[in-house]
């Protein structure tokens, strides 16, 4: 009886080491899972993926500020982080615009061991903490960055245990409305319009167009009085989320009087894409 009794003991021990051990393997598995979900983060939004929501930094990085990408389907989207696809526009000075933009990845470095793994149709693949790919969409005007948890499979309702639920992570990648406060510190009233310079699928863009047919689509000029200060909107259309420089403009010549570099977070209730630059002639 007591040999019975000690053999169960050492069995309960032996079986309870085996579940905590179990058990602290998974939790190391789910935090790794985290941390490569971060680093696909900043891969595409750069320090955004770090500070808080709607602080203002002048220099964020990531593909979606030094490319703009957009509609980038799921076997694509891996590519653009990874390695530079085919066709894409080279890092490059816009000398008009004073402004960078192109691919300069790799954006996410890959583990050793998963350097050369890819899918069906022969695509580059992303790899998760729990050994699954990475799920990213970057479709319209917003990506999907998702783990499909340690079972691989998609759950439309919460499983069992929290290592299966899927991790899915979804921002808004368009701004629609910018707004910019401006200064005059001068004695002297001016005659100002504002635009935005950002990165459209490598190439160096402004909005909105001086130039563009319609009148509407136009910048809208204001007068500042001295020592006084203006918000201009700028409707933005398709202005993807990253570094972008607010550039100010005399009305009358076109000549370029102040410029500053910004952060456009995505949009939400709680952000607005907003920021400040001082006119001082």
């Amino acid at each position: 009886m007591a040999l019975f009794m000690l053999s169960s003991f050492i069995s309960a021990v032996l079986l309870c080491t085996f579940l905590i051990g179990e058990e602290v393997n998974l939790d190391t598995r789910h935090q790794e899972n985290l941390r490569r979900i971060q680093k696909m983060r900043r891969a595409l939004l750069g320090k955004m993926a770090d500070v808080p929501k709607g602080t203002e930094i002048t220099n964020c990085g990531g593909l979606f500020s030094e490319y703009g990408v957009k509609f980038l389907p799921p076997s694509k989207s891996n590519e653009w982080l990874i390695r530079k696809p085919d066709g894409a526009i080279k890092w490059h000075y816009d000398k008009e615009h004073h402004f960078w933009a192109g691919w300069r990845g790799p954006y996410y470095v890959v583990p050793p061991g998963e350097e050369n793994i890819k899918d069906e149709q022969g695509k580059p693949v992303i790899m998760d903490g729990w050994g699954n790919p990475f799920w990213l969409h970057i479709p319209c005007f917003y990506f999907q960055l998702k783990s499909r948890g340690k079972d691989g499979q998609e759950q439309k309702t919460d499983p069992a245990t929290d290592y299966n639920r899927d991790i899915e992570i979804m921002d808004y990648m368009t701004a629609w409305t910018i707004k910019v406060q401006v200064n005059n510190r001068t004695d002297h009233d001016a005659y100002l319009f504002a635009q935005v310079v950002f990165p459209r699928i490598g190439e160096v863009v402004v909005a909105p167009d001086p130039h563009a047919e319609d009148p509407k689509d136009r910048p809208v000029p204001h007068i500042v009085s001295a020592h006084n200060s203006h918000l201009f909107v700028i409707k933005a259309f398709g202005l993807t989320i990253g570094v972008r420089k607010v550039v100010i403009r005399d009305a009358n010549t076109g000549k370029v009087v102040a410029s500053k570099p910004f952060c456009v977070w995505p949009p939400s209730k709680e952000v607005l894409t907003k920021t400040e630059i001082d006119y001082t002639g």
